[in-house]
């Protein structure tokens, strides 16, 4: 990595550190908190859904291949 390269990927790292330092300091205990809660549900909701994809998945492949089998 040439001097240049580093030097802009320093510079790239400390700007995205100001903004989460910004956004650290700009909220209070309460509102961090209810961040936390929220992107907890939808992290939970995600798995949620995934999981019914998958069984939809297999339910759809079985029927295909059941099909199939028919045909």
């Amino acid at each position: 990595m040439s001097r240049s390269q580093s030097h802009t990927l320093l510079i790239n790292t400390l700007t995205s550190l100001e903004s989460i330092m910004k956004e650290k300091l700009l909220m209070t205990p309460y509102e961090e908190q209810e961040k936390m809660v929220y992107l907890m549900d939808v992290m939970n909701r995600e798995m949620k859904t995934n999981a019914t994809r998958e069984k939809l998945e297999m339910s759809y492949s079985a029927a295909v291949k059941e099909k199939e089998s028919e045909v």
